[in-house]
């Protein structure tokens, strides 16, 4: 093998061993950048993931803040309610808080049964025949607001008594007294000789209690 041919092979050698290793740097960069653009995307992940704890930790904290600084001012409310005189007027009994009246007027709960109750014993008049008598809780639709502009649910009621006028003035100005929140819907009377039959229609409202409590906000990446 004369020099020359030696020198080929050397040269031919050199340039596969050039491209071994250009091959192992290419690919040594590849893996580096699928690497680096990997970790780049989890971290921007990451960073989306952690600005979104953020914004709900500083809602959180937020509304902390003005409920504490709302606490002074629904005590004052409060104390003042408590001392009201036309609410002190208003009580069924004299060992009650004022606020009890409030309670009375607008309960937290239907219970057709206690408005039934209600009515036999303190709105109708002790002499004043009771014909018929029916209450029931209406069944709010989600989302619906009463007509009076809150969010009170109602239940309707249906009377029906007889006695004079006397009693059935009476009855009138019991109802128009009493403290709970009350609608007349509709009203007919039907006279036969000094007794009249009565027949009423209406609503009564309630506020359904309001429910506090705490709550864990899950963060999904």
């Amino acid at each position: 093998m004369s020099d020359k041919d030696v020198t080929a092979l050397r040269k031919r050698a050199q340039i596969a061993k050039a491209n071994r290793i250009m091959f192992i740097w290419v690919a040594a960069a590849s893996v580096i950048v699928s690497a680096s653009a990997v970790i780049v995307i989890v971290m921007a992940q990451k960073g989306a993931h952690n600005q979104k704890a953020i914004t709900e930790l500083n809602k959180t904290v937020k509304t902390l803040k003005d409920n504490n600084a709302n606490t002074e001012n629904l005590k004052n409310a409060i104390r003042a309610l408590g001392s009201d005189q036309a609410l002190l007027g208003l009580r069924v009994n004299e060992s009650d808080n004022a606020l009890q009246v409030i309670l009375d007027a607008l309960p937290a709960d239907s219970n057709p049964s206690a408005l039934g109750a209600s009515m036999q014993t303190k709105l109708f008049p002790p002499d004043l025949e009771i014909e018929g008598l029916d209450i029931s809780a209406a069944a709010a639709e989600p989302g619906a607001e009463a007509e009076q502009g809150d969010s009170m649910s109602k239940i309707s009621f249906r009377f029906t008594v007889k006695g004079d006028a006397v009693q059935l003035k009476d009855l009138f100005e019991r109802l128009e007294r009493s403290i709970r929140t009350i609608q007349i819907l509709r009203v007919s009377i039907q006279s036969a000789g000094d007794q009249q039959t009565l027949s009423v229609e209406g609503e009564a409202y309630y506020e359904p209690a309001k429910i506090l409590e705490l709550r864990n906000v899950d963060i999904k990446p």
